[in-house]
């Protein structure tokens, strides 16, 4: 797209009125200048041939009043207005300035054929995975998602520069899905994180990587628009803030850049839904456009305890469900909360004591309307303390508070 600028001028029946207009005045004056000039010269007793015409230049002066009347009349007003796309150029620009940030990832696992016959068991390293990776240093720190390199026996990272690399593991949490690499080498091209929590839906949104194979000779650049901010998505039992976007996510693009208009990384590209549920007979309904990406809010402070402390340790409960909303409420004659579809075994809440259809109202005494209020309860305290949970027990319609003690994410 490029830069418009149009005019915004009056509308075709006023143009002919205002022509109409200074006709009929042009007129009038020509009839003033008639009646006072050249009429007295004619002698109405001659015919036309005695009459003596005499040369007479005449300058009219209209009054400023005629003048500012005029001036409305025929005036017409153009007006300027530009508005601004992004340029056709915009979005190859971004892409050939942080591609090099970008790199294929490569999880290698070993395998080993079975003996027999007098031939050894050979044992074979094959790629298990492929993924993507955003190169967030110079020094060669790479963020990526936990399930691309989970279960490796060896990581390779490969450059736009064909370049190859093997990685160490600094650390990795898989109830976020990311992951930190390290390869050994200065003066790389590396992504600054921009600012995910003021994205608005909308945005341009352009993820790239290395979807459908390892073959990294070519980057891949899909993009669209930020469909949402602040989704809520389940992963690993754990509800967390999610950007939605209709830019095309293919496997392999996981752990890839999902980048904004200004070239800034703003997600880590992690998932995408493939099923938008069933109809009443069964058949799955397909969804199109729907791809997540960890906003860059949500993994800055993640990546930098991977990078020191090689984990992130966070208070875990042990609970997955869904949200009852204010209409299910008063559909179901049941009060708002979070709905317990499933408990870790022998994970904290479970010891707690709440079961499997418990609601949870409130958390400490504030009430859970969204996942978000409880996510942000859990994680605003420590491992060790106690919170107390009031709950709706719906098999036996009675209200009953329960004090959960949180314990590590790491053990579980």
């Amino acid at each position: 797209m490029n830069d418009f600028t149009y005019y915004d001028n009056e509308p075709p029946k006023r143009r002919g009125l205002i022509a109409i207009a200074i006709v009929i005045i042009a007129l009038a004056v020509a009839g003033v200048l008639v009646v006072q000039y050249v009429m007295p010269q004619i002698n109405t007793t001659k015919s036309l041939q005695d009459i003596e015409v005499t040369s007479t230049t005449v300058v009219v002066t209209p009054t400023p009043e005629a003048v500012q009347t005029m001036e409305q009349i025929t005036r017409i007003e153009v007006v300027e207005k530009s508005v601004t796309y992004i340029e056709s150029g915009a979005i190859p620009d971004i892409v050939e300035r942080v591609s090099p940030a970008i790199v294929g990832i490569i999880n290698y696992t070993q395998t080993s054929d079975a003996a027999g016959f007098g031939r050894n068991a050979e044992v074979k390293e094959v790629p298990q995975a492929s993924g993507s990776g955003v190169i967030i240093t110079e020094d060669g720190y790479i963020v990526t998602n936990h399930h691309v390199i989970d279960g490796n026996t060896r990581i390779t990272v490969t450059l736009t520069n064909g370049e190859v690399y093997n990685a160490e593991i600094i650390g990795s949490d898989r109830y976020v899905d990311l992951a930190v690499l390290k390869i050994d080498e200065k003066d790389l091209s590396y992504m600054e994180f921009g600012d995910s929590e003021v994205a608005r839906a909308g945005e341009l949104a352009i993820a790239i990587g290395y979807p459908l194979s390892d073959d990294f000779s070519a980057i891949t650049v899909t993009a669209g628009i930020l469909s949402a901010v602040g989704r809520d998505v389940e992963v690993g039992g754990i509800n967390f803030e999610m950007l939605q976007t209709d830019a095309p996510i293919n496997p392999g693009n996981s752990g890839g850049a999902l980048v904004d208009g200004a070239g800034q990384l703003i997600g880590i590209n992690t998932l995408k839904t493939l099923y938008a549920g069933s109809t009443s007979y069964g058949t799955t309904i397909s969804a199109e456009g729907i791809g997540f990406a960890i906003p860059s809010h949500v993994v800055e402070p993640i990546v930098k305890d991977l990078m020191e402390e090689g984990e992130v340790v966070r208070p875990f409960i042990g609970i997955s469900g869904r949200i009852i909303t204010k209409a299910d409420a008063e559909y179901y004659k049941l009060p708002q909360g979070m709905y317990i579809d499933e408990l870790t075994e022998n994970g904290p809440s479970e010891k707690a004591g709440l079961l499997v259809k418990d609601i949870i109202t409130h958390v400490d005494g504030e009430p859970i309307v969204f996942f978000q209020d409880l996510f942000v309860a859990i994680n605003e305290s420590e491992v060790g303390d106690e919170m107390t949970f009031t709950i709706f027990r719906s098999d036996t319609e009675e209200t009953l508070e329960i004090t959960v003690v949180l314990e590590s994410s790491k053990d579980y």
